[in-house]
């Protein structure tokens, strides 16, 4: 940490852990995944760890020492925004991105700034597959 004319601006997204999760199994697997019952293995034999991994996300100090859990979150609003020593952070629900083109154009000072899908499961190859596997999984 050190003085700075200006707060390093930095955008976090956050996820529903078990919806992460699986997600990321399939993002990296996905096309080797060929059925719904060796999917859900895959899921469950990796699944604890996943979310280890996840529930770890702020523990990096790459945020000079904030504590984001310390901060309130607009759950409404799907995204909040802390000032702290030299950040400005700004923390999103991934399952509200597409409607949050105007918090993001605040936060970057671009008016207009709008956020497209992209990268969306339900379009990839394995959407059937995946939707099944989230249907079943417990």
């Amino acid at each position: 940490v050190h003085e700075r004319e200006r707060p390093v601006k930095v955008i976090s997204g956050v996820r529903e852990i078990v919806s992460w999760a699986i997600s990321g199994h399939f993002q990296y697997l996905g096309g080797a995944m060929l059925n719904v019952r060796d999917a859900i293995a895959m899921v469950e034999d990796h699944f604890w760890a996943s979310c280890q991994n996840g529930l770890h996300w702020f523990d990096h100090r790459y945020f000079c020492d904030l504590d984001v859990y310390a901060a309130p979150f607009d759950h409404a609003a799907g995204a909040s925004r802390i000032q702290h020593a030299g950040i400005d952070l700004l923390i999103y629900r991934q399952e509200q991105l597409s409607g949050l083109g105007p918090v993001f154009a605040d936060f970057l000072a671009l008016p207009g700034f709008d956020i497209g899908a992209d990268n969306v499961g339900g379009g990839k190859t394995y959407a059937a597959l995946y939707r099944e596997v989230v249907r079943r999984f417990r």
